[in-house]
């Protein structure tokens, strides 16, 4: 025998904001963990006193430009960012070869550019780059048509690290280890 059913209808709403708010929150803090392990191209001197950082991503390009030294001539090295701690410096393009410039295949395919440029495919890994600012070299690290100019930055002698890293990795650097 089946009883009849005599309860009262209760109406459920469409939206509890209950979990609505709970639901924000978790959306929230998903997008911050996903902005704190965004990569950012970082450019600071080795004391950690200035520091220049860009949002970048995988697959992202950036070139270090300068006048070598003894030829006078532009020479631009290419790299890819391929990660956190992982670049890859993809070509060289300079404009005459002589003293300090790669000059077999050993070192990498030679190729002309429609501009009678030089171009050499090197496909080498780097961490990091440090360098030495030379106000005679005029280097330059642009990226996404950003120039940073590193003698007006940073200063003749300088050392400057060139890397990719995490957000969350710099700013920790900068909150707890005061960038050392």
């Amino acid at each position: 025998m089946l009883k009849k059913w005599r309860g009262t209808a209760q109406a459920v709403p469409f939206f509890n904001f209950q979990k609505s708010y709970l639901f924000v929150l978790a959306a929230g803090v998903v997008s911050v963990a996903f902005w704190l392990s965004a990569l950012v191209l970082v450019v600071t001197d080795n004391r950690r006193e200035k520091i220049f950082y860009y949002s970048c991503g995988v697959g992202d390009c950036f070139q270090l430009c300068l006048i070598h030294s003894v030829e006078k001539s532009p020479w631009e090295d290419n790299f890819l960012v391929r990660g956190a701690g992982n670049l890859l410096l993809t070509t060289s393009k300079f404009e005459s070869l002589g003293w300090g410039y790669p000059y077999s295949e050993a070192d990498g395919k030679f190729s002309i550019d429609k501009d009678n440029k030089f171009i050499m495919t090197l496909n080498r890994k780097f961490a990091k780059i440090n360098t030495c600012v030379a106000i005679q070299a005029m280097p330059k690290v642009i990226y996404n048509n950003i120039q940073l100019d590193l003698c007006r930055e940073f200063g003749d002698g300088a050392l400057v690290e060139i890397a990719v890293m995490p957000r969350y990795q710099l700013y920790s650097d900068i909150i707890f280890n005061n960038g050392r």
